[in-house]
């Protein structure tokens, strides 16, 4: 069972968020009350998340993980200078990323084996052809929380990659046992 829990000082509206939310994904939801980290690691193991105004973060004494773009915001913002991509090359079978009209080149479909925080994933739906279909497997049921709420809450400053995250489907899985994969590309990235 994975636990959510609110942030410590968070305020009601957001209790409220991170509960719906965490009900929606069949979690259980427990108020924080003032146990700091440890507290709930000694309480819950590390099956919690932490359900912060950022969405659900995986919290740790060591640091906290949630959903950002990190490097995709960088390899995104070269593709729209035309620069290449050795991923997008590789998912196209060409050796230099071809720049025509998205219309103009056949969609694929791509299966990312090992999704984690989503960058590669969210590459892959931003610069392939329109059409395109982009499935994520992650096997860390609490990485796949955080990046699926990402991809499905996220909103970034440029429109077509707010779009291109919610066209990325995302599950909790693990591809070595996955036996009815049907993807044209299988990428297990990392």
């Amino acid at each position: 069972m994975i636990y959510v829990v609110p942030s410590l000082k968070a305020k009601e509206k957001l209790q409220c968020e991170g509960k719906a939310w965490a009900e929606s994904q069949g979690f259980a939801y427990v108020p924080r009350g003032k146990r700091t980290i440890q507290d709930l690691m000694d309480e819950y193991g590390e099956d919690f998340l932490v359900y912060s105004s950022r969405g659900p973060q995986i919290d740790r004494p060591e640091g906290s993980h949630f959903f950002s773009l990190n490097m995709a915001e960088l390899r995104i913002q070269n593709l729209r200078k035309g620069q290449r991509d050795h991923l997008l090359e590789a998912l196209m079978g060409v050796k230099e990323y071809d720049l025509r009209p998205a219309a103009a080149q056949p969609p694929i479909s791509v299966l990312d084996c090992t999704c984690g925080f989503g960058a590669d994933a969210a590459v892959a739906s931003f610069g392939l052809p329109a059409g395109s279909r982009v499935d994520a497997l992650e096997v860390s049921p609490l990485l796949e929380a955080v990046t699926a709420w990402g991809f499905s809450h996220f909103v970034h400053k440029k429109d077509d990659v707010t779009a291109a995250l919610r066209r990325i489907s995302l599950r909790c899985g693990d591809y070595r046992v996955q036996t009815h994969i049907s993807s044209s590309h299988l990428c297990h990235f990392g």
